[in-house]
């Protein structure tokens, strides 16, 4: 998973060095690219629950990236249906002119789950990706899924 990846590294740049006090931060290694976490608001959902998916960027560089966009790829449920958030950005919400470095934007999408959802087993996939110009030209892309299980009332407390 790409979000556990932005995690590890966090945790790396956090860990203890020799030499420093417990609390003080390692030095940062150098950055390296666009890193994309996407994540519903629930571990799990239900029939007529509303999921909030947020998509976070982070431009994880020492420059300033241009041209962000990011891509909504899919939202399905287990029999692979397409579906479709009730609330999203729009298209021209998803594009930034630049992003300096260090700094990140995020984007709400939300969904109500069906009984239609349920009725497939299994769950909800959000898949979203981004991509971003550097100063040299090179594109960066970075993809990830947000995965919500989806079960019948009640059962969650089995």
């Amino acid at each position: 998973m790409l979000w556990v990846e932005g995690f590890a590294r966090l945790a790396r740049d956090l860990r203890l060095v020799k030499g420093k006090k417990p609390g003080e931060l390692a030095s940062r290694p150098a950055l390296t690219g666009i890193t994309l976490v996407h994540s519903p608001d629930t571990v799990i959902a239900m029939p007529g629950q509303v999921i909030t998916f947020t998509a976070w960027v982070l431009n994880d560089t020492d420059s300033l990236l241009r041209s962000i966009h990011l891509v909504t790829r899919s939202l399905t449920n287990a029999g692979m249906e397409p579906l479709v958030y009730a609330t999203s950005p729009g298209p021209e919400e998803r594009r930034l002119a630049g992003l300096l470095p260090g700094a990140a934007a995020a984007w709400n999408f939300t969904y109500q789950v069906t009984e239609g959802d349920l009725s497939h087993g299994g769950e909800l996939i959000s898949a979203v990706g981004v991509e971003a110009t550097t100063p040299s030209g090179e594109v960066l892309w970075d993809e990830c899924d947000a995965v919500v299980p989806i079960v019948a009332g009640g059962d969650w407390l089995r």
